[in-house]
């Protein structure tokens, strides 16, 4: 599986195919193409999958790309930014801020005791972060 931190695609590189971002998502995800088409639904068989992410179809229908998307728990315009589709975005898409995303997506539906664990967990991260990069702005010379 690749690391999410080397995954970026920049303006500055070839633009990649929708398939290879859509591989790319499914790589981080830690998918295969089986899954993904199971996660699809409704009615979409394999072969149109398969179709897309070898590139022979190269302008899929938008209920499929949509499918898709849904079923790899990304949105379309974040797969557009990484196939270098849509660049009117100041910034990079990231693999690492989707699966970011991904987590919160999951976090929201858990049970109230488990989502207060997370905010706790998140929250105590975050806070310490922030203290940290208080502390060494109000005191440059000294080390930590």
């Amino acid at each position: 599986m690749q690391n999410l931190h080397s995954m970026r695609f920049s303006d500055d590189r070839e633009s990649r195919s929708l398939s290879q971002a859509i591989v790319a998502v499914m790589r981080t995800r830690g998918m295969s193409p089986p899954n993904v088409a199971e996660r699809m639904g409704s009615g979409r068989n394999r072969a149109t999958l398969y179709r897309i992410l070898s590139g022979a179809t190269r302008d899929p229908k938008l209920s499929t790309f949509l499918d898709i998307c849904q079923a790899l728990e990304v949105s379309p315009i974040e797969v557009l930014q990484l196939a270098g589709l849509v660049r009117h975005q100041p910034r990079e898409t990231d693999l690492l801020e989707i699966r970011l995303r991904q987590i919160f997506r999951k976090a929201q539906v858990l049970p109230e005791a488990f989502k207060r664990l997370v905010v706790t967990q998140f929250g105590m991260i975050v806070d310490s972060v922030e203290d940290f990069e208080k502390e060494t702005r109000e005191s440059p010379g000294e080390q930590h």
